[in-house]
């Protein structure tokens, strides 16, 4: 299926592919196979928690020690969330709906 996706940038003269929606970096090991090593692949997940451990840093609110809780929140299907989070290894208790604004 990702073949399928991915068949026009596979041939194309491309150097770099931003993976650009919050999934994606489970299916970089997937992209890259069928880009090819010569296209850089810059993983948005990577990318957005180094930019929020920046901002908590300046403005200093970054929490750096203690205990922390973990909220999940999505805007669709939180029982699909649950399970691919569980089926992941990841332990979630909660997983709150919310409408977001844009």
């Amino acid at each position: 299926m990702a073949r399928h996706y991915l068949k026009n940038f596979a041939g194309a003269r491309i150097d770099t592919l931003i993976l650009g929606c919050t999934h994606y970096p489970l299916l970089k090991g997937t992209v890259g196979r069928i880009v090819g090593p010569k296209v850089k692949l810059i993983d948005s997940a990577e990318e957005t928690a180094r930019e929020t451990e920046e901002l908590l840093l300046r403005l200093k609110i970054r929490r750096t020690g203690g205990r922390s809780v973990r909220q999940f929140f999505v805007s669709d299907a939180p029982r699909r969330f649950l399970r691919l989070a569980r089926l992941l290894g990841v332990k979630v208790s909660r997983v709150a709906l919310h409408s977001f604004d844009a």
